[in-house]
C-alpha cells in the first residue's frame, strides 16, 4: 500500500490522545495503527504517542523502540511537516538499532496552537529543550545514550539555536537537513512582507515542489496534517530569528553535519551555507539536484546521504 492510501481521521486521533507517561503506555489509541498505514511506517515498529503539557502547548510526542536500544536519535521536522512525513529518516535510525524520539511543533501535527505559526523561535527551542531534558534524559532504560539531534529545514534552525542556548550536551552528533536561515527569494520575499504585513494576517501557502518523488507529493496532497497557509507572524518571528542569528559569534568548536540539496528552492542554501561555513566547522554533503525535503528523496538519494551519515556518525558507543 502506498503511501497515503490509508484511512485515517487525524480528529479521531488526536481525541484518542492520552498524556505521555512513562514508557510502555498502557494502551495505545484505537487510530494509531491507521495513522502507521497512512504515513507509512513499518507494522513491526513499537511505537508509542502521548500529549505532553509543555507551556500553554499539548505537545503530541512519539517514541519508535527498536527491541534493545543502543542511542537514540531526537529529530525535530521543518516547516508544515510533521512526525508522519520522516518515516524514511525514522526507520534508518531504527536501523542502526536506536531509539527514535520526535515530536510535532506548536502548530503542526497533531500539537495545539494556532496552526503553522509562533511567537518567537525561542518557544520552539523550549520545546525540544523539555524533551530532552523530561522525556529522554528521565527515561535512560528506553533512551539511552549517546544521543544524536537531527533536524530538517526550521528543524534544523531549532538545533542550531538550541546549541546557541544550551549547548550540543547530551547530543554526540548534530545534523541539518537543508538548514533554514533565510528562505529562497528572500531579497525579493522581504518586500512583498513588508508591504503585506500592515494589512494580511495571512498569504496563501506556496506550492513549491519540495522534491521530485511522486509519492510524497501525493502524499502531501492527501495530508489531513497540512496547512494551506503562510501566517505573517510565523514571517515575523523567523525574521527575528535570523537577525539575532547571523549575529553570534563565530563557534568553531562546533562541527554539524549539513545535507543540502543542489536544486533547492525553499531556502537560500547558497547563502546559508556560506553563514555556517564561516561560523562553524561543518561537514557539508551536497546533492545534485535533490530538492528541499531530503528525506523524502528518491530511494538512490537517500541511500546515499544515509551512508553519508553512517560514515560519519557513531551512532553507538561500541561504533
Amino acid at each position: 500500500m502506498a503511501r497515503g492510501d490509508a484511512d485515517f481521521s487525524a480528529a479521531t486521533l488526536l481525541r484518542q490522545l492520552k498524556p505521555w507517561q512513562a514508557l510502555p503506555l498502557s494502551d495505545e489509541p484505537d487510530e494509531l495503527d491507521a495513522y502507521r498505514r497512512f504515513y507509512g511506517f513499518r507494522p513491526d515498529t513499537e511505537h508509542r504517542i502521548g500529549r505532553l503539557a509543555i507551556g500553554e502547548h499539548d505537545i503530541a510526542v512519539q517514541a519508535f523502540l527498536p527491541e534493545k536500544p543502543v542511542g537514540t536519535a531526537v529529530v525535530v521536522h521543518g516547516y508544515y511537516d510533521h512526525v508522519g512525513l520522516f518515516v524514511h529518516l525514522i526507520e534508518h535510525l531504527l536501523d542502526q538499532g536506536l531509539s527514535v524520539l520526535s515530536f510535532d511543533l506548536p502548530g503542526h501535527g497533531l500539537s495545539s496552537g494556532d496552526r503553522v505559526t509562533i511567537d518567537a523561535f525561542d518557544t520552539y527551542v523550549g520545546v525540544l529543550r523539555h524533551v530532552v531534558t523530561q522525556v529522554m534524559q528521565e527515561d535512560l532504560r528506553h533512551f539511552p545514550g549517546p544521543c544524536h539531534l537531527l533536524g530538517q529545514s526550521m528543524g534544523g534552525a531549532i538545533a542550531m539555536e538550541y546549541v546557541e542556548q544550551h549547548g550540543q550536551a547530551p547530543f554526540r552528533s548534530v545534523t541539518l537537513f537543508a538548514p533554514l536561515i533565510v528562505p529562497y527569494l528572500w531579497k525579493l520575499n522581504r518586500i512583498v512582507f513588508a508591504l503585506a504585513k500592515p494589512f494580511l494576517k495571512t498569504r496563501p501557502r506556496g506550492q513549491g515542489v519540495n522534491t521530485d518523488t511522486a509519492e510524497f507529493q501525493k502524499l502531501r496532497s492527501v495530508d489531513p496534517l497540512q496547512s494551506q497557509i503562510l501566517p505573517l507572524q510565523w514571517v515575523q518571528a523567523m525574521v527575528n530569528w535570523k537577525n539575532r542569528f547571523i549575529r553570534y559569534p563565530e563557534r568553531p568548536d562546533f562541527a554539524p553535519l549539513i545535507i543540502q540539496g543542489t536544486g533547492d528552492r525553499v531556502v537560500d542554501w547558497q547563502y546559508n551555507l556560506s553563514v555556517l561555513r564561516r561560523r562553524y566547522r561543518p561537514e557539508v554533503l551536497e546533492v545534485p539536484q535533490a530538492g528541499h525535503h531530503l528525506v523524502n528523496e528518491n530511494a538512490e538519494r537517500r541511500a546515499r546521504m544515509f551512508a553519508w551519515l553512517d560514515a560519519h556518525i557513531a551512532w553507538r558507543n561500541d561504533a
